[in-house]
């Protein structure tokens, strides 16, 4: 974030417009200058209010969105590190590797399989997504995916070929983290309602899904203008099947609960079925 704190909407610019272009002209001290083949890779990290704030809703839009992979996650883990022989091994193998790479080079070739998978089964059918900020990246999306595919295929040998398996790992790995954009693209051009929203979805992730209403409630009144706000946006999610209430035996005391729609949904399909989520029944 220091690098692209020193001109946001300058350095934003520079690296959309860089990107996949043949050629790029810039000055310096008055003189032109002609960078040919550019390719810049940037990786960083930062939090999802610092990005909105840097990032306008039109400049998202308009390329950075579709050139970037955001990957976001909002969960702790906390563990014990243990460096296990295998995974020492497993470093030594990665350093190897990354020193053979440099000497790589080739044009990579679909397998006839992954071309027939691609062009008959999966891009012609793709649809892009409603959320008007997740357009753009949903547009190259199969770019990214080739991409990730091309990076594993380099991982793994150096035939230079991509198979259809690796397409759908890379598929799998988009989709995976695709669900969590939202975390940013929520926060643009929008109301002010919708921080404390995703505030309170948040709240609710990081009780494993649910809470009793009255706890929640108590828990997140601050980031609300006023009970009433509070009380319009609970409405609101449960309307778009965000949330759900019901009621719960407490000791023989019925109280209300709020939980994610999609932690519900897990329960009743049978699908991770998590000691917490067990309790909600």
């Amino acid at each position: 974030m220091n690098y692209l704190a020193l001109d946001p909407a300058g350095m934003v610019t520079f690296l959309t417009d860089i990107s996949d272009r043949k050629a790029y002209k810039y000055r310096l001290k008055n003189e032109e200058h002609l960078l040919l083949n550019p390719y810049i890779v940037m990786l960083s990290c930062t939090v999802p209010e610092w990005l909105t704030r840097q990032i306008r809703a039109d400049e998202f839009c308009s390329g950075f969105g579709r050139r970037t992979i955001f990957v976001c996650d909002d969960s702790d883990i906390r563990m014990k590190p243990v460096l296990s022989a295998e995974s020492k091994a497993a470093y030594e193998r990665c350093v190897k590797r990354l020193k053979e790479i440099p000497s790589i080079v080739g044009e990579y070739k679909l397998s006839q399989a992954a071309n027939d998978w691609f062009w008959k089964e999966w891009y012609p059918h793709y649809k892009l997504p409603d959320d008007k900020f997740l357009r753009g990246w949903g547009r190259s999306k199969h770019i990214q995916m080739f991409k990730v595919a091309m990076l594993t295929a380099l991982s793994e040998g150096n035939d230079m070929v991509i198979t259809k398996n690796l397409l759908e790992y890379a598929l799998a790995l988009l989709q995976h983290i695709e669900e969590q954009i939202p975390m940013i693209t929520s926060r643009m051009g929008r109301s002010d309602v919708v921080e404390p929203a995703m505030n309170l979805l948040a709240t609710l992730n990081h009780h494993d899904g649910w809470m009793f209403l009255k706890e929640l409630k108590m828990s997140t009144i601050t980031t609300f203008r006023n009970p009433t706000e509070q009380w319009q946006t609970i409405e609101y999610l449960k309307s778009t099947d965000q949330v759900v209430v019901f009621e719960k035996d407490d000791n023989g005391t019925k109280r209300q609960v709020i939980a994610l729609a999609k932690v519900v949904m897990k329960k009743v399909t049978g699908i991770e079925a998590e000691t917490k989520q067990n309790k909600l029944t």
